[in-house]
């Protein structure tokens, strides 16, 4: 069973929040709150996304987090691998070679999927997340 850690799934809920915010900046106590984090393990997930490049930080009154780039040009991938490493389908053939396709197939539409931009990937929780308004 493949499984996100928690440092991934509050990571990308993080930049989520950002990529919905545009260029204002966020800070953590805002995406704390709104998610249950604690606030000094999201400190620590941000400051790997902005060490990664991913996120910029404002100091000041109206300081805070803010995306380095537009969200369509960060991927899903790209936020998983700067906060776990590498993400890759591990296989231990140990003389089963003539599975290597299948496992090789596995680790492209793996990788493809985790291609999502954070743009699209936001946009989809907001389709999948829309009350239901029932009329009778």
């Amino acid at each position: 069973m493949f499984s996100l850690s928690t440092k991934s799934l509050y990571g990308l809920l993080a930049m989520i929040h950002l990529s919905r915010q545009g260029n204002n900046s966020v800070q953590i106590k805002e995406i704390a709150d709104t998610y249950n984090i604690s606030q000094n393990y999201l400190e620590q997930l941000l400051l790997a996304l902005r060490k990664g490049g991913l996120l910029k930080s404002q100091r000041g009154v109206n300081g805070g987090y803010l995306l380095s780039r537009p969200p369509e040009l960060i991927s899903v991938l790209e936020i998983l691998e700067v906060l776990e490493g590498p993400v890759e389908i591990l296989r231990d053939t140990q003389g089963y070679e003539m599975l290597d396709f299948f496992w090789k197939q596995l680790g492209e539409k793996f990788k493809a999927i985790l291609s999502l931009s954070l743009r699209q990937l936001s946009e989809k929780v907001r389709e999948n997340t829309q009350p239901i308004d029932y009329v009778i």
